[in-house]
């Protein structure tokens, strides 16, 4: 009978374990660090979400007192008040949504037309000037002056170069321009128009 404390089977038994250890050690190891089959998590938005923004009406969270409606633009005001207004549902009253300004209600937003070469009066009515819009079809630069209409004028653009084949806006905020608007172009080849309150 062989000892099994001889050093040759202690030495092959160690060789042993070494080789066990070195194949399945690693294996051991991955099986250890994996993680393991996932699980399902599953999210659900509660409540109900209700937009038909096509028919024009928007559903409001539920206990909301009324439904509202997509506004709708109107020109109906008084010279108290401004000239745009916001209509929202039928049984809610007009948002006034235009600024106020120091002059009355009643637009003022005359056609496209050339721009003249001497000071032209294009109303001799005190306005609140919004914008005015002057396009140049020239090849060249032109210019244009710009005053109010009193009997010394103020001027608000001096020989304001526009630059060639360009369209220039230039906004005034509601400005009030006492007794009018004048203007003039140095050139031919000018078009403008003004939007303003009267």
């Amino acid at each position: 009978m062989k000892n099994k404390n001889n050093p040759v089977c202690v030495a092959a038994g160690f060789f042993l374990l070494l080789i066990a250890i070195g194949v399945l050690g690693p294996l051991y190891g991955q099986l250890q660090q994996s993680g393991g089959a996932g699980t399902v998590v599953t999210a659900s938005q509660g409540g109900t979400w209700n937009i038909n923004n096509i028919s024009g009406t928007v559903a409001l969270p539920t206990g909301a007192a009324t439904a509202a409606k997509q506004p709708s633009f109107a020109t109906a005001g008084s010279p108290s008040a401004d000239v745009v207004t916001v209509q929202g549902a039928a049984s809610m009253a007009a948002l006034q949504v235009a600024p106020k300004t120091a002059c009355g209600a009643t637009a003022f937003t005359p056609a496209w037309q050339a721009v003249p070469t001497s000071s032209t009066a294009l109303t001799a009515t005190t306005s609140c000037v919004v914008a005015i819009m002057i396009t140049n079809t020239n090849a060249s630069a032109q210019t244009v002056t710009i005053t109010d209409g009193q009997g010394t004028p103020v001027t608000v653009l001096s020989a304001f170069s526009i630059p060639a084949n360009s369209e220039v806006t230039l906004p005034f905020y509601g400005s009030q321009m006492t007794s009018g608007i004048k203007w003039t172009s140095g050139g031919a080849g000018l078009t403008g128009t003004v939007v303003a309150y009267q």
